[in-house]
């Protein structure tokens, strides 16, 4: 793996634990990371509960 790339995969994850922090620290909700899909560009899904 060359720099760029885990520097762009320590970006993703970056973005995986801030939306854990957000989700616990307020009440929007989002679908969390799977092993499976931690590391690829994904679309996240976000909603507000009540």
């Amino acid at each position: 793996m060359t720099f760029d790339e885990l520097y762009i995969r320590m970006a993703e994850y970056r973005i995986e634990i801030g939306l854990e922090i957000v989700c616990r620290r307020t009440e929007i909700n989002y679908n969390p990371a799977t092993l499976a899909n931690i590391f690829t560009n994904r679309t996240v899904e976000c909603w507000k509960t009540s």
